[in-house]
């Protein structure tokens, strides 16, 4: 990955988590309690400038019960994920399952 994509994840990661503090209401020092980190830590991951940990990732997944799938940018195996949960004729799901499969 090169820096400019890594940059990328980690703002996306960090907007993720402000979205689902918002969600719950919380402001950053409450959402912070919550999770066992400072404030200041936070507001960093909310933009991107401090890396979150895995354990922190599961955390926030358990606590505010997302999946921490969810958390991460759509990939591939979200795509197929949320395609075997669509409404589509049998045929059509097999289609675009397929067609996600050979993208990956």
């Amino acid at each position: 990955m090169t820096q400019l994509e890594i940059d990328g994840l980690y703002s996306h990661i960090g907007g993720r988590i402000r979205t689902i503090r918002k969600k719950f209401g919380l402001n950053q020092e409450k959402f912070a309690e919550k999770v066992g980190l400072s404030r200041v830590s936070i507001v960093n991951i909310e933009k991107g400038k401090q890396h979150p940990t895995v354990h922190f990732l599961y955390l926030v997944s358990k606590e505010f019960k997302v999946d921490i799938g969810d958390i991460y940018p759509t990939s591939f195996s979200n795509l197929e994920r949320k395609a075997k949960n669509l409404e589509l004729p049998d045929k059509d799901k097999r289609a675009l399952l397929e067609m996600i499969q050979k993208l990956t």
